[in-house]
């Protein structure tokens, strides 16, 4: 590798890292759970589907146990 290869290397390194420092928060009221965000995205698509299935009349199909299960919506209860 050439040191003008190893100087550009540095430079994309060096803002790439920078970029993350930007995307930390100042402080603590800006800090977000993503885990805790995802899963709540999660719940409602699931909600609105089952809602949605509901609506209807029509199945849902779920993998458990090594089987495939169908399951009317409307026998589920959505909270």
């Amino acid at each position: 590798m050439g040191s003008i290869e190893k100087n550009e290397l540095k430079y994309k390194l060096s803002i790439y890292s920078k970029n993350i420092k930007d995307m930390e928060p100042e402080n603590k009221s800006q800090e977000h759970n993503f885990p805790e965000l995802i899963m709540k995205g999660l719940t409602i698509s699931f909600k609105k589907l089952v809602l949605e299935k509901q609506k209807d009349n029509e199945e849902l199909i779920f993998f458990k146990d090594g089987k495939i299960e169908h399951i009317k919506a409307r026998d589920l209860t959505v909270i």
